[in-house]
């Protein structure tokens, strides 16, 4: 091979590591900048895709760019086949109520692993393609194409079990490009007929999932409105936070103050989203311009690396980068439309990796190039790498004692005695000595306490939430429930008032302040709550109690 060809290669791989390393700096840039860092660090609780998650997400990327070749590509390939027989047996048993665990699932009973219909329905579509670039692979033993062809079948029904439009949408994305190449092997001709025919399908689709078109009846679907109402929210967060955004995975933190009248009214004040449900909206509103960038970058960089693996490669070769481009698609396509759940964004970095391996240096080229290396260099990886887990344990492991007590604090109940309180006190408190301390369980303490008679003692626990979090809504309207549950109105307002400027379209905090005006002998300013009510919910519930209750 060409020293040149090499150089130039290696460059490529040099970018690429730059670009998601330069991500991660401007995430972390954001984190910091945002004033919340446990929640940019570690994530917000239930979705924990802060900064160490994209680390570990960028590591597996760099991983992947560098050793992926296409002389050991099919390991990828089997991975991605034996995750879909254990994804695909799962959800197929959970259809008919077989299940080991017993879970508290509001959802479709095809979840699988993933927590969710729509996630488990993704990630299944992306193990169908991987199965599908094996079954039409003449380089795979007739055994795994055999295995394949079953995996898939099991998969499709499992994803129409799972009734995820998202899905099969993404599956037609990513199994689509496949076929295209294949076709394109065999007739140039017909392969530019079928790009022809799938990008009017294509339309079509995008078409009726917007509720416009003859297939709006098949496709359309309210959670796609739903998304519409994220998306704006996002893009509000973005709009006005477009240096560093509000802070990694803050959306959630953020969404009741940047979303509008619609999604509050459409909804209800108090259903709320954490993710923006589309990937690069996400990301732009949680680290704004130069983090959104950057990942475009990343998905340009994929791309063109794909187009050149593509170009230089021909038979079942071409077939192997062609099945690891389509299940990176296939990924992409349901990115647009769901949130970077941990179990599927790893593919996404995963296979985006891979892509651009197979683009470079073959493997026999990649040892010649490794003599060059000095010993000492080889041996130090693993030490490198021992030392980068060793630090991620001990940042993560007091978020694994908090979680430990916790378990505890919540079986908890206080007895009626003073010393069985005082002991409640003393044990349910005693995470909070515990740092850093998650801002979830600290309100969970707050919770505890004041079920349990503890109120002043709940009381100071939420105000420290309070000032430790400027934009915890949550904390502030427990210390408001508190002191209007206890006959304490006047010492509301305050925290109703700042929680109507966090929540500004809350119809029912609105009237809650108007009657705490009320009680505090202040019938004017309970009279202004009327027309605030009125400028956007002329219609609701809320504003006929506030007429009668404060006029």
């Amino acid at each position: 091979m060409d020293r040149k060809n090499v150089t130039s290669r290696s460059a490529v791989s040099k970018y690429a590591v730059l670009a998601s390393l330069a991500f991660l700096a401007v995430m972390t840039i954001s984190g910091i900048v945002s004033g919340s860092l446990f929640t940019s660090l570690y994530g917000e609780y239930g979705r924990r895709t802060g900064i160490l998650c994209y680390l570990a997400l960028v590591i597996y990327f760099i991983v992947c760019t560098t050793y992926v070749r296409l002389t050991n590509v099919k390991h990828l390939l089997t991975f991605g086949l034996v995750i879909g027989i254990i994804l695909g047996s799962y959800g197929f048993l959970q259809h008919f109520g077989i299940d080991i665990a017993t879970w508290n699932n509001p959802y479709n009973s095809v979840f699988s692993t993933l927590g969710n219909p729509n996630f488990a329905a993704a990630m299944m579509a992306i193990c169908t393609v991987l199965c599908l670039g094996i079954v039409l692979n003449s380089s795979f033993s007739n055994i795994y194409r055999l295995l394949a062809v079953a995996t898939s079948v099991l998969l499709l029904v499992v994803i129409y079990f799972s009734d995820a439009l998202q899905g099969l949408l993404a599956l037609a994305v990513g199994a689509g490009f496949f076929i295209l190449v294949t076709v394109f092997q065999k007739n140039r001709i017909a392969g530019y007929t079928l790009t022809g025919g799938g990008l009017i399908a294509a339309l079509f689709v995008l078409l009726g999932t917007l509720q416009m078109g003859p297939l709006s009846g098949a496709l359309y679907k309210q959670s796609v409105t739903f998304r519409g109402d994220y998306w704006r929210a996002g893009l509000n967060m973005f709009k006005h936070n477009a240096l560093f955004g509000v802070g990694p995975d803050q959306y959630g933190a953020n969404f009741r103050l940047y979303r509008d009248a619609a999604q509050a009214l459409r909804r209800g004040p108090n259903t709320v989203s954490t993710a923006a449900h589309n990937v690069p909206i996400q990301l732009a509103a949680t680290g704004g311009i130069f983090l959104i960038l950057l990942y475009v970058v990343i998905i340009a960089i994929v791309v063109w690396r794909a187009v050149v693996a593509l170009r230089s490669t021909n038979g079942t070769q071409q077939l192997l980068v062609a099945t690891v481009f389509s299940a990176w698609l296939t990924y992409q396509a349901q990115s647009i439309i769901s949130i970077d759940n941990v179990g599927i964004a790893i593919w996404g970095w995963v296979l985006g990796g891979a892509v651009i391996g197979l683009s470079l240096m073959e493997t026999q080229d990649l040892k010649k190039d490794k003599k060059s290396h000095t010993a000492n260099n080889s041996d130090a990886r693993p030490v490198i790498s021992f030392m980068i887990a060793l630090v991620l344990i001990l940042i993560c492991l007091p978020m694994m004692r908090f979680g430990t007590s916790m378990h505890e604090v919540m079986r908890l109940a206080a007895g009626k005695d003073d010393a069985s309180k005082n002991l409640f006190r003393d044990t349910v408190t005693k995470p909070l000595s515990i740092s850093p301390v998650d801002p979830y369980y600290r309100l969970i303490i707050g919770s505890s306490l004041a079920n349990n008679g503890l109120i002043e003692d709940s009381l100071k626990v939420f105000k420290t939430a309070a000032d430790a979090d400027k934009g915890s809504l949550e904390a502030r309207i427990n210390l408001a429930m508190i002191y209007e549950q206890t006959k304490r109105a006047e010492l509301a307002i305050a925290y109703r008032e700042q929680a109507s400027v966090l929540d500004p379209w809350n119809s029912q905090n609105l009237l809650q302040l108007g009657r705490d005006y009320l009680a505090a002998g202040d019938a004017t300013k309970a009279k202004t709550v009327i027309a605030k009510i009125q400028s956007f919910a002329p219609d609701s519930a809320d504003l006929k109690s506030a007429i009668s209750e404060l006029g």
